[in-house]
């Protein structure tokens, strides 16, 4: 069985893989690839299902 690296295209042997990343991309962007979004403060009314985005309280839907 062989994987496909999704950053580069190598493929190889799931030895030389981290998970779904070839080693080569793994070590080089590992700090990158697991960088959690940032989010500024959310808030939500759990009574009127609304949340608080750019200074007003609209609906919000997921």
């Amino acid at each position: 069985m062989t994987k496909m690296c999704p950053t580069c295209g190598f493929t190889g042997s799931p030895d030389g893989f981290v998970g779904s990343f070839c080693r080569n991309c793994f070590d080089g962007h590992s700090g990158e690839l697991f960088k959690k979004p940032k989010f500024s403060d959310f808030q939500y009314c759990v009574k009127c299902k609304k949340a608080f985005l750019e200074g007003k309280w609209v609906e919000f839907t997921d």
